[in-house]
C-alpha cells in the first residue's frame, strides 16, 4: 500500500491536488460509457414529458406546485408519485433549456455532478483525519463504489447527487465555524446548506441525526463531553427540518409517496442511512 503521507516536502502542497486528480480521471473512466446513454424509466416522466420544467415561467411554480417534479401526468400502480424537490426541479429546467431533449447533456451533468462530490468528500475527509491516504482510499471507495451508479447514471435520479453535495458543504462549513467561532457567518451558511439538501431531496432529514455527531466530535476535542450544548447547537437544524417537512405536506396535501416506506418507526431507524 502508498504511504501518501511519505511525501513529505517541499511538494508535498502538490500531492493533494494530484490524488484528486488522478481520482477524477479514475472516475471519469469508469462512468465514460454513460456520455451515450439514453433517457430510461422516470427521465420520461420526469423531464423528457414534464412540460411544466420546460421553461421557468411563473418561477413560483418550482417551489409552489405539487406536480412540477414528477410532472402532472405521472402516476405508479398505486395512484399518485407527487414529490416535491424544487432545487433538483430547477436544475432539470435548466439542463433542459441548455440541452433539449438530448439525453448526453444530463449524463454531462450528472458525471459533473459527481466528480463536485468526489472533491468534497475528499476535502471533508482531510478535514477530519489530516491525512491524504486515507482520504485517498475512503473517496476513491466511495467514488468507485456500485452503489453511486444508480444516482450517476440515472438522470431522474440527479437529485442525490445534488442534496448530498449541499449536505456535505452544510458539514464543511460547521466544521470551519467549529475551527474559529468568531467565523459566525459559516454557521449561517451551514444553515443554508442545509435548506438547500432538504429542498432538493427529502433523504437529507437524515441529516438531523447526523448533525449532533458533529457538535459531539467538537466537545471531545475540547476534552469535556456538553449534551446540553450539543443539544442546543443542534436545534437549528431540527427546526429547519421540521418547517421543511411543515411545507411539504402542505404543498403536495400529504407525506408524499417517497417520503415514508413502511412503518414509522422503520422510517425513523433509516433515516441516518
Amino acid at each position: 500500500m502508498i504511504n501518501f503521507d511519505f511525501f513529505k516536502n517541499k511538494h508535498s502542497k502538490l500531492l493533494g491536488p494530484a490524488v484528486v486528480g488522478l481520482l477524477i480521471i479514475i472516475t471519469l473512466l469508469a462512468y465514460v460509457k454513460i456520455f451515450n446513454a439514453e433517457f430510461v424509466y422516470d427521465d420520461y416522466a420526469f423531464i423528457v414529458n414534464n412540460y411544466d420544467i420546460q421553461s421557468f415561467k411563473p418561477f413560483s411554480k418550482f417551489f409552489l406546485s405539487p406536480d412540477i417534479f414528477t410532472g402532472s401526468s405521472y402516476h405508479t400502480e398505486t395512484g399518485g408519485g407527487k414529490n416535491w424537490r424544487p432545487i433538483a426541479s430547477l436544475v432539470f429546467a435548466a439542463e433542459f433549456a441548455l440541452f433539449g431533449k438530448n439525453p448526453s447533456g444530463f449524463h454531462f451533468t450528472s458525471i459533473l455532478l459527481h466528480i463536485l462530490n468526489l472533491i468534497l468528500v475528499y476535502l471533508l475527509i482531510v478535514k477530519l483525519t489530516k491525512r491524504i491516504g486515507v482520504a485517498a482510499l475512503t473517496t476513491a471507495f466511495w467514488a468507485l463504489h456500485p452503489t453511486a451508479t444508480e444516482a450517476v447514471s440515472w438522470v431522474a435520479n440527479q437529485s442525490s447527487l445534488i442534496f448530498f453535495g449541499f449536505f456535505i458543504l452544510a458539514v464543511l462549513t460547521l466544521l470551519g465555524y467549529q475551527e474559529n467561532k468568531n467565523k459566525k457567518f459559516l454557521l449561517w451558511i451551514s444553515y443554508l446548506f442545509f435548506t438547500l439538501s432538504l429542498l432538493t431531496k427529502e433523504t437529507a432529514l437524515g441529516g438531523i441525526f447526523i448533525i449532533p455527531f458533529i457538535f459531539l466530535a467538537d466537545s471531545k476535542q475540547r476534552g469535556k463531553i456538553d449534551f446540553r450544548r450539543i443539544f442546543i447547537s443542534s436545534l437549528p437544524f431540527a427546526f429547519i427540518g421540521l418547517t421543511y417537512f411543515y411545507a411539504r405536506y402542505k404543498i403536495l396535501g400529504a407525506l408524499g409517496d417517497h417520503a415514508l416506506r413502511g412503518s414509522f418507526l422503520e422510517n425513523l431507524a433509516l433515516a441516518p442511512a
